[in-house]
């Protein structure tokens, strides 16, 4: 491969010809929740970086975004994902081609690998009560003895998102994981109506780079560290210690 196809190579991280909508002409699409998404996923994966780890499981994990940015970094590990939606399965080895990660479509309690980190990212207040228990035992079952699960929720301090079934305190995570140890935890995005109006504006307005700059320097120096009463999301590290 030449520098020229090389190039063109690099630029297949994502497939933004798909971006342009021809049924009626919109070529600006973003996350708008950006600021957010940036704040409480960094976090996990620089959790996850701290970690000795030789082998990850992301349990739900989506369109494979998670197992992207730690692959990128990590390249020798094993990394793995699985989600219950095809689709989303789909997406996650199209966006991981090439870059040794597995994604699986299935139920995580199906399978026998034990792992040394197990991540679950904004995925636990899409399950449904009568599931969270065989969830739950499925993350305990796939943790090697000694190993890391680390959870990000949305937090209780914010209303009832209609596609989530339940936010979270955090006692409501130590009740769902008392069988290990609450090791760190922290509150990554601050609730402020001022920084939502910003995380719309950065969203409207991620075309310029110098603005995106400025607002992810804002939201770091003061919106970036939440607590107990300001939270939106809660991340918490816990230990399989049995």
């Amino acid at each position: 491969m030449d520098l020229k196809q090389q190039l063109q190579e690099d630029q297949y991280q994502f497939p933004y010809h798909h971006l342009v909508n021809f049924k009626k002409f919109d070529n600006h699409k973003t996350l708008y929740g950006g600021l957010n998404y940036y704040a409480y996923l960094s976090k996990v994966i620089s959790l996850i970086y701290r970690e000795d780890f030789q082998s990850l499981l992301d349990v739900g994990c989506g369109d494979g975004k998670l197992l992207y940015e730690v692959a990128r970094k990590t390249p020798s590990k094993r990394i793995v994902g699985i989600d219950y939606s095809e689709r989303a399965i789909l997406f996650s080895k199209a966006f991981n081609y090439g870059n040794g990660v597995e994604s699986i479509c299935g139920d995580v309690a199906s399978m026998k690998e034990v792992f040394d980190v197990v991540v679950t990212v904004e995925t636990l207040e899409h399950i449904p009560d009568a599931e969270m228990e065989h969830v739950l035992q499925a993350i305990h079952d796939r943790t090697k003895k000694g190993g890391r699960v680390i959870v990000s929720v949305p937090c209780a301090n914010v209303p009832l998102n209609s596609k989530h079934y339940r936010h979270y305190t955090l006692e409501m995570l130590k009740d769902n994981f008392s069988s290990m140890t609450l090791e760190e935890y922290a509150y990554p995005v601050s609730k402020n109506k001022f920084y939502q109006y910003m995380v719309k504006a950065s969203g409207k307005l991620s075309n310029f780079g110098f603005l995106r700059a400025i607002f992810l320097y804002i939201a770091q120096a003061f919106f970036h560290k939440g607590s107990v009463t300001t939270g939106t999301h809660v991340v918490c590290v816990f230990r399989k210690s049995k």
